[in-house]
């Protein structure tokens, strides 16, 4: 029988899309697969890239060696435990996984270097969960939307950052029609927009934040959040001291409920 996995900061009762993308984790998991390379090809053992795209039974649940992904630094100073994304890893045909950083104190950092956003989800029956990362300087490209991650599906970013992160709609994360996302115990902090969006673009999907801080990034419209047609809830968290030009942090022409956050320039 299968192990189950919870993540208390992602329970949300109801019966919301947002609420189907928070208690997708708390339910069976599947295999464990473990990356102890930090190198980014898909066909070597061990990298990221390799386990998302090896990923064929629902649930599976990808995790890192501690002995790998140690903190260590090199002589000038650099991290040596950061994965170089050179390209989006994508879930499709309803896949669904996991990705788990708890075992690493200080978290797993994604960097894209400004050549690509980091996840994506195409099929909309997929499932996609973050813990503990940390991904940064993604680029959804000129033209394209969401900087860091892109979901046509349902999608849980908890205890992790998005920063420095760049795109024309949604710097950090993109949701497109029909999709679900639920940010959780999550900073967003130094991601642009050149339309709307800094950190986050919900475009007719549906999006829950809960205990988050959204700050420090810009957009046209929507510094912080942008969230068009679909509904908007915010739990216990700050969207604060973001730049936008038209408006303030938050902007949206779909339903938005507060409870206990706050939204200011």
């Amino acid at each position: 029988m299968r192990a189950t996995r919870t993540i208390p900061a992602a329970t949300i009762s109801g019966d919301s899309a947002a609420s189907r993308v928070a208690l997708s984790i708390s339910v069976e998991v599947g295999p464990v697969l473990l990356v102890n390379e930090t190198g980014d090809s898909a066909e070597v053992a061990g990298t990221l890239r390799n386990a998302v795209e090896s990923a064929s039974v629902p649930g599976t649940v990808v995790r890192f060696d501690p002995s790998v992904f140690n903190g260590e630094t090199n002589e000038d100073g650099e991290a040596t435990d950061i994965i170089a994304s050179s390209s989006a890893l994508v879930l499709n045909s309803g896949e669904s996984v996991f990705i788990d950083g708890s075992d690493i104190p200080g978290g797993v950092t994604i960097d894209s270097e400004g050549v690509n956003r980091m996840l994506r989800q195409d099929d909309p029956n997929s499932t996609f969960a973050i813990y503990n990362l940390t991904l940064r300087n993604g680029n959804g490209s000129v033209g394209a939307n969401g900087g860091a991650i892109l979901t046509n599906a349902y999608l849980s970013v908890l205890r992790s950052t998005v920063n420095n992160c760049s795109a024309a709609n949604g710097g950090g994360l993109r949701i497109n029609p029909g999709a679900a996302a639920c940010v959780a115990d999550s900073i967003f902090t130094g991601n642009s927009a050149t339309s709307q969006g800094g950190a986050i673009s919900n475009e007719n999907g549906a999006l829950t934040v809960a205990s988050s801080t959204i700050h420090g990034n810009s957009a046209p419209l929507g510094a912080g959040v942008f969230t068009r047609g679909g509904p908007a809830r915010f739990t216990n968290s700050t969207i604060a001291n973001n730049t936008a030009a038209h408006n303030l942090g938050a902007a949206s022409s779909g339903s938005i409920t507060r409870s206990s956050s706050t939204t200011r320039p």
